[in-house]
């Protein structure tokens, strides 16, 4: 049985899910319980267990288990009442647990993607360092999420992410012609590159502790520069130009594409270009996480979304 299977009412046994976050709270009558939310390849259910074991305290985010309970309402929402959870011992397919967009053909995307690349990009330095970059780690970018819970959170969600930009990017540019699309094009491709090494391909998508500890802004924009003097030796042996000022922009777009830094960005846009790499991330990591809250809502409001401070309506 998947999790899109279970239905209001059921009592489930074990069910083979992953934990993709975990927390803890106080009842009203002091008593310690925890949340959960469990996911496969299906999607997702909230869950709640009341009435703890000492081994389910030693549970970790990521881990694979198999769970017993019932599945209620709550707030108009399923929500599993676990009665029982604990680490699988099972062998089985990862595949199954790692969460997909049905309606996106990933073989598809990622031709699009690479003529793109082949296609748009003229700059030398600009399309040197994206090639360089995407060449080291591309079988780990075309699967990477965009993230781990908000938006295009599911194998290839990066590159889902990625095209949609890139799209929308190209009706920017005929708006505003006077706007370098070499360095638009550069910025939206390698933006969330750093993620490739922030989040591990397992179920829940947990961040390393690489990526913990430097965030994927950090450890793209330290790629970059590690990559300028492989460049700059390599376009020495074909006596070619190296755009330093150009590299400089790409990294200031990597550096500044949250928008503020209240939002994660150790800088705020400086230059045009850069303002869009940021509109574009905004608008295609917004529009994607409220359509996937509406494709799963069976109501007509969701409940509030603390992320985006709001219910959302899906009529």
């Amino acid at each position: 049985m998947s999790i899109q299977d279970i239905k209001i009412g059921e009592n489930i046994e074990n069910l083979l899910c992953a934990i993709t976050s975990i927390s803890t709270g106080i009842t009203k009558t002091d008593k310690e319980y925890m949340r959960f939310v469990l996911s496969d390849n299906s999607g997702e259910i909230q869950a709640v267990c009341w009435d703890l074991e000492k081994e389910f305290k030693e549970l970790k985010e990521g881990q694979v288990v198999e769970v017993e309970g019932t599945c209620n309402e709550y707030r108009e929402e399923k929500q599993f009442k676990i009665t029982n959870i604990k680490p699988t011992s099972k062998d089985y397919d990862i595949s199954v647990l790692l969460p997909v967009e049905q309606n996106i053909n990933l073989d598809k995307l990622e031709l699009k993607f690479s003529n793109f690349i082949n296609k748009r990009i003229k700059n030398l330095t600009l399309s040197w360092t994206v090639r360089y970059l995407l060449n080291k780690v591309w079988d780990k970018y075309k699967r990477v999420p965009a993230s781990s819970k908000i938006h295009h959170n599911y194998l290839g969600g990066l590159l889902c992410h990625v095209c949609q930009m890139l799209e929308i990017a190209e009706q920017v540019i005929c708006v505003w012609p006077d706007l370098n699309s070499d360095l638009i094009y550069s910025g939206i491709i390698l933006h969330d590159f750093g993620k490739v090494w922030e989040y591990e391909i397992v179920p829940g998508f947990p961040r390393s502790d690489f990526g913990k500890l430097n965030g994927h802004i950090c450890i793209c924009w330290g790629e970059i520069y590690k990559s300028i003097d492989e460049g700059k030796k390599y376009f020495e042996t074909l006596d070619w130009i190296w755009d330093d000022n150009l590299i400089a922009k790409l990294q200031s777009i990597i550096v500044t594409h949250h928008g503020n830094r209240d939002w994660g960005s150790p800088e705020i846009p400086k230059f045009a270009e850069a303002t869009v790499v940021f509109a574009l991330d905004l608008l295609s990591a917004r529009t994607e996480g409220y359509l996937s809250l509406i494709r799963k809502s069976s109501n007509a409001w969701t409940p509030r979304i603390s992320y985006y401070d709001t219910e959302i309506y899906t009529k």
